[in-house]
């Protein structure tokens, strides 16, 4: 009997240290920026008060390790490295909200310090479990910053739309662009 309790007790052990590495390497996938971009998007979905809390509090915790760990890059290399990711929230209007999210397109920024400019990454997560991600960056100038997903998309359209096609294919880049260009231009607002 005591040799099964032994048993039952290290295999209890060694369950609670497989659970804290797989809080571990969850907390250090949400500190990069898909994770913040993915964290942001869940919270941005969530209709239930309660969940919104944890997602909140989870987010948070994903804040606080990307600019831990972007203090110790900063810390080996210099300050020249480049900023912590930032999510992207999706904006406006609804039918690019819309579109972005049946596309399943997120993003997120980084600040370089030194020059301000602004690295943007957008990311299509596919359908399907094993299919690659597709990913294209844009630069933007110090006081230039795009604030939304909507915005890199515009900004993005309108400057190098062989990138944004290469994101979500032709279809879905010109029916992207026809909504942001109706939204700006004011034909689409009541």
């Amino acid at each position: 009997m005591a040799e099964l309790e032994a048993r039952l007790d290290k295999a209890r052990e060694r369950a609670a240290a497989a659970d804290r590495r797989l809080a571990d390497a969850e907390l250090a996938y949400a500190a990069t920026g898909d994770g913040i971009a993915e964290s942001l998007r869940a919270i941005e979905l969530c209709t239930n008060r309660q969940e919104r809390r944890r997602l909140l509090r989870r987010h948070l915790a994903a804040e606080e390790a990307a600019t831990a760990e972007h203090q110790d890059r900063a810390q080996r290399w210099g300050p020249d490295v480049i900023g912590v990711p930032h999510p992207l929230p999706i904006g406006d209007p609804a039918p690019a909200a819309a579109l972005i999210l049946r596309t399943r397109i997120f993003g997120y920024y980084r600040i370089n310090a030194s020059t301000g400019t602004q690295k943007i990454t957008l990311f299509v997560i596919p359908g399907a479990a094993n299919a690659a991600r597709r990913r294209r960056h844009l630069t933007r100038p110090a006081g230039r910053h795009c604030l939304t997903i909507t915005d890199t998309i515009t900004v993005m359209g309108g400057s190098v739309p062989d990138r944004l096609e290469a994101l979500v294919g032709p279809e879905t880049a010109a029916d992207l662009t026809e909504i942001l260009a109706n939204h700006d231009n004011g034909r689409d607002r009541p």
